[in-house]
């Protein structure tokens, strides 16, 4: 997964390197910020509360057609979830680098107005969060991806984004959601999952 991970993104790199000094580049770029709603899955997700988080990132829009695109970037994304109940309180805070790698059709609806729909993989690595427990007063934390308790989850993700919305000229409204499709517990099976909310511009 560390290697798809950096291929991914060296791939990425050299395509938009390779294609900069054309006159007419397919490429446009952008920025986006948004909010998460996020939770897990697995040994956990039953007792488990969603969580608010946030999202901020670069876009890159690259068109194959006046209609078909391929949507990328990088972005950080704070995933998670909480539990509370009976005096015993979870908080997990993951903070992930995220690379979506989405194909996208551009429906033309007028002359400034088009609705995107995008679909594709993504790949992320964790960048720090903390792990915080409240057992009735008693109060630890604790890195997620540091040496102790060897970090709760592991720091690479793969899985499966939807999303869609408006673009009004050049700016854009997304709304999706990720599903995790790699088990990033240490111990037990716990899987991703992230719905946003995004504003974004391209220049």
């Amino acid at each position: 997964m560390k290697n798809l991970f950096k291929v991914s993104l060296l791939s990425i790199m050299l395509f938009i390197g390779a294609n900069l000094s054309a006159q007419d580049t397919p490429f446009s770029f952008g920025l986006k910020a948004g909010v998460n709603l996020s939770n897990i899955g697995g040994d956990l997700g039953d007792d488990m509360d969603s969580k608010i988080g946030y999202n901020v990132g670069v876009t890159v829009d690259y068109a194959f057609t006046e209609n078909w695109y391929l949507l990328t970037g990088l972005e950080l994304t704070a995933k998670g979830a909480e539990f509370d109940k009976a005096g015993y309180k979870l908080d997990l805070n993951p903070l992930f680098l995220q690379l979506p790698i989405h194909a996208a059709y551009k429906f033309p609806i007028g002359e400034n107005l088009k609705i995107v729909v995008n679909a594709g993989p993504y790949v992320a690595y964790g960048l720090g969060g903390k792990f915080k427990i409240d057992d009735d007063g008693d109060k630890e934390e604790y890195e997620f991806f540091g040496r102790e308790k060897k970090g709760i989850w592991n720091r690479f993700d793969f899985g499966i984004g939807l999303g869609g919305g408006p673009e009004i000229s050049k700016f854009k409204v997304g709304i999706g959601y990720d599903f995790g499709l790699t088990n990033i517990a240490n111990n037990g099976k716990i899987k991703t999952k992230n719905g946003y909310l995004t504003v974004g511009y391209r220049f």
